[in-house]
């Protein structure tokens, strides 16, 4: 199970020993998910590996970057990893984008199917102007939405400010 975790990391922007203790956090929710896999464990004995490290050596603020045409899985996949997590650490979410307007996995450009009305939002909790304090570590999904000529609505200048 340690190897599904891996292309999360990709996924998460941080640096140095927050990068290395991320890996370590990740391996650890992929033995607990494994744990919760199984038809003999209760929710009452969930367990982290005997190794796992201690709240107060992990990232427990992380913050989510969105812009419209987020790529949901880069969103969800790591949501659902920090979502077990939580279930022995304490952690905190942050889901920042350019206004606290739903944000929407649909192309800025337009580039969907005439009629197609596919596409998932998400509620922003701040936004760039006024963004979360303390940061650990931040996540920032690809996408369409992300490509030349897309305004960000001040996500890179929220990055250059703040990491």
């Amino acid at each position: 199970m340690r190897g599904v975790a891996r292309p999360v990391e990709a996924d998460i922007v941080s640096g140095g020993k927050t990068r290395r203790v991320a890996r370590t956090v990740l391996s650890a929710m992929a033995e607990l998910h494994h744990s919760l896999s199984s038809t003999t464990t209760s929710m009452s004995s969930l367990t982290l590996p005997p190794d796992s490290p201690p709240a107060s050596a992990i990232p427990l603020h992380y913050a989510l970057a969105l812009y419209p045409g987020f790529q949901a899985l880069d969103v969800f996949g790591p949501m659902d990893v920090l979502n077990v997590l939580s279930y022995h650490y304490p952690l905190s979410l942050s889901i920042v984008a350019k206004s606290l307007d739903p944000v929407s996995t649909r192309s800025p450009q337009g580039l969907e199917c005439k009629g197609s009305t596919m596409g998932q939002s998400v509620v922003p909790t701040h936004t760039f102007a006024d963004p979360p304090k303390d940061v650990d570590v931040l996540v920032i999904p690809g996408g369409i939405g992300n490509r030349l000529g897309v305004d960000s609505g001040g996500l890179e200048a929220w990055i250059e400010v703040s990491f």
